[in-house]
Formats: structure tokens, C-alpha cells, sequence
């Protein structure tokens, strides 16, 4: 009798557990799988600075943005006017955002126009956004709506109520380039400016 007879089938066992790799195929080397590339949304993180409110983007969840504008007086404008002015914007629902902004400014009037320091006229807005209305393309409607809350004696507001109809778009090209723009239809009621009576 052999020695290795005790052994034979543990031997066997172990030649086949062996060959089975080479049998069966062995598993391949896990692999990670490559992220799908993340589009554009309309949730941007940059915003037009002079149209903030038509802009056809809707903000993350709030914005809170501090802005400060010079109006030159040698421009056909009757005052030089400082401005700083808080934007303010919240997403009430998903496509839904409403917002506005209220400024404080200084004025310098030339002759004699009274000038002075007061506050800005008030502006809020609501609009809803239609996103990837088109490939690559977001949508926007709203209304923003001017409150005369401005000290129109010292050319910071006009004393009037107004509201201005819009609606804008933006374009994402290869998600590097956005190209955008708006139009809209604005109606102003009858006012003030340092004394003088508007006309609508």
C-alpha cells in the first residue's frame, strides 16, 4: 500500500480547486465605472448683475448679494448718485424663485437741485423657469413690480408704481459658454423727480 493513499483525496480535491480558475474563467479585476458627466442645470451660480431679476436661472435654495453703483452726472443724468443695494432671492418651490432689492444712496446734484442721502425705491419680483425648456435652453416669465419707497426729492426714486413683464432666456454651448438675454414690457404711472412732474 502506498503512503500517499491517505492523502489521494485531499490531493484531487486541491488540483481541482486549482484548475477551476482556469476552467470557468477567473473573475475579472473590478473596474470603476467612469461618473456620468454632469449637466448644466439652471441652477447658476453666476447671475447677470444688471438683470438679476430676469435672468432665466433659478438659485439653489436663497442668494444674498450686496451690490454698489455710481451714476455719473456728466452723462445727461441731472445727479451723480452712490448706491448700495441688497439683492435678496428664495426658491419657494422647484422652478419658482421671487426675490428683490432695496438700496441706500447718496446724491450730488449740479445747480440748484437738491441732492442728499436717503433711500432707493423698492423692487420685487417673481418669475418661474422653465428648465431645459429646449436642449440646453432654460425659459423664464415673470413680473417685477417697482414700490416707490425711493426720496424722489433728492433723485433716489421717481414716486411712482411700476411693473415690467419678462421674459428671458439662456443658452448653455458645451456646458463652458452661456449666452443669454431678456425682453420685457414695462408700465410706469405718473411721478416725481427733485420737483419736477413725470409723465408715465
Amino acid at each position: 500500500m502506498s503512503v500517499l493513499s491517505p492523502f489521494r483525496p485531499a490531493l484531487l480535491l486541491a488540483v481541482i480547486a486549482a484548475g477551476a480558475p482556469a476552467a470557468f474563467g477567473a473573475d475579472a479585476a473590478p473596474t470603476t465605472a467612469k461618473p456620468a458627466a454632469t449637466a448644466a442645470s439652471a441652477e447658476m451660480s453666476d447671475r447677470l448683475f444688471l438683470a438679476f431679476a430676469q435672468d432665466a436661472a433659478v438659485v439653489k435654495s436663497q442668494w444674498w448679494e450686496g451690490q454698489i453703483g455710481y451714476t455719473d452726472g456728466s452723462k445727461g443724468i441731472p445727479t451723480d448718485a452712490w448706491v448700495l443695494r441688497g439683492v435678496v432671492a428664495f426658491r419657494p418651490v422647484k422652478t419658482l424663485e421671487v426675490g428683490g432689492n432695496f438700496g441706500i444712496g447718496n446724491t450730488n446734484a449740479s445747480g440748484n437741485r437738491p441732492d442728499g442721502t436717503g433711500a432707493t425705491d423698492l423692487q420685487a419680483y417673481g418669475k418661474w423657469v422653465f428648465v431645459d425648456g429646449a436642449p440646453n435652453t432654460d425659459f423664464a416669465a415673470g413680473l417685477l413690480i417697482t414700490i416707490p419707497t425711493g426720496d424722489d426729492t433728492v433723485g433716489l426714486g421717481f414716486n411712482s408704481f411700476a411693473s415690467q413683464a419678462f421674459g428671458s432666456v439662456r443658452y448653455r454651448l458645451e456646458n463652458i459658454v452661456v449666452l443669454g438675454g431678456h425682453v420685457g414690457l414695462c408700465l410706469n404711472g405718473d411721478g416725481q423727480y427733485q420737483g419736477e412732474e413725470l409723465s408715465g
